[in-house]
């Protein structure tokens, strides 16, 4: 696929009247991206064009709700990223729609004032596809992940070094590969090629 496209909205989803998002968290949120997310899968997401709704998800007629709390640009090649009062569960969610390991779109759904480190690990999931790291072993042998919850104690802020090696992992493809992640018939990395949506919900 191209390079995603960058939708940052500047009033919170459902807000009425409009409420402006702070400046601040518009500021992480580009700065993860510009910096953070740019570290991973040798860097195939550097340079992402950036763009600022000046309004409210609600108001752009791309943007779609998949349930009653979160919406996305529903458009291949997108990644909507948006902010409301608050989410039932958690303090940040992600949603993300794969072809294979392709990213065909997704979309971040922040509380208010999201940390940098919640930005980083549903970055994680809708750039990288990352799950948590303790759904699949037990949290006394996992590596230290921005991917690991706080409670697990194995939670880092940042990107860790393991975060990184495994991007690199992810989007390091055989010759012949047409993007960084779709394989030539008959490589060993050849996976399906059916779209699977996932949602996530984290503290």
């Amino acid at each position: 696929m191209v390079k995603p496209t960058i939708v940052i909205y500047k009033y919170l989803l459902n807000s009425s009247p409009a409420v402006a998002v702070s400046q601040t968290t518009i500021d992480n949120i580009k700065s993860v991206i510009n910096n953070d997310v740019a570290t991973l899968a040798n860097g195939y997401f550097t340079g992402l064009t950036i763009e600022e709704y000046n309004g409210r998800p609600d108001d752009d007629p791309r943007f779609v709700m998949v349930d009653s709390e979160f919406g996305m640009i529903q458009t291949n090649g997108y990644i909507s990223v948006a902010c409301r009062q608050s989410i039932t569960g958690g303090s940040g969610s992600s949603f993300v729609a794969r072809s294979g390991n392709t990213l065909m779109y997704g979309g971040m759904l922040f509380e208010t004032s999201p940390t940098l480190s919640t930005i980083r690990h549903e970055s994680g999931h809708t750039f990288i596809n990352f799950e948590h790291p303790f759904d699949f072993v037990a949290v006394a042998l996992n590596e230290l992940s921005v991917m690991n919850y706080a409670s697990t104690g194995k939670r880092t802020d940042t990107f860790s070094q393991k975060d990184i090696e495994a991007s690199k992992f992810s989007y390091s493809r055989p010759l012949g590969n047409i993007s960084p992640d779709y394989d030539p018939e008959g490589s060993s990395f050849k996976i399906s090629e059916k779209i699977i949506i996932k949602k996530y919900i984290d503290p």
